[in-house]
């Protein structure tokens, strides 16, 4: 197989993680008293403890501890809001970005760390025949022709 032209593939791909610290940068003083006031009471939340870990959680493919953990969150979360039975969640691995929870203390700093955008967990209703499911979880055509809306997202199947 010969390469055509102007078109390439993925070889390889590798991923690190880099955590920055606050002391590898200097402080701007000026920018530190703007926001101080702010930080304090931002501070004050993002300490409580929400849960506790026994282990570490690591993330990982196509399942491990973290991902499941939290996908289980998600569905006895949902299931709070919802009356009829829920039988599962799905949830975006890219999503969570921090590649391990920590063994001990949850905080809600921590779970802004590992999911540090706005989310929202819809509930949609489906004839369990109609669940595609695909080893490597990529099979998402059911979800072309979806229709989102502010108040869910709706299939036609």
């Amino acid at each position: 197989m010969y390469p055509v032209p102007g078109q390439y593939h993925l070889a390889d791909i590798s991923t690190r993680t880099y955590r920055i610290e606050k002391a590898s940068f200097p402080v701007d003083v000026t920018a530190a008293a703007l926001i101080e006031p702010y930080k304090l009471q931002l501070d004050k939340t993002m300490i409580d403890v929400i849960s506790i870990n026994e282990e570490e959680l690591v993330k990982g493919k196509p399942s491990s501890t973290l991902t499941n953990w939290f996908t289980d969150i998600l569905l006895d979360e949902t299931q709070n809001y919802y009356n009829g039975l829920i039988h599962f969640a799905i949830q975006n691995y890219g999503g969570i970005r921090v590649p391990f929870l920590a063994k001990g203390n949850v905080t809600v700093g921590s779970v802004y760390e590992l999911m540090p955008f706005d989310n929202i967990m819809y509930i949609v209703v489906m004839k369990g025949d109609k669940i595609l499911y695909s080893q490597g979880g990529d099979n998402m055509d059911m979800f072309k022709d979806a229709e989102i809306t502010n108040t869910g997202i709706f299939i036609r199947i």
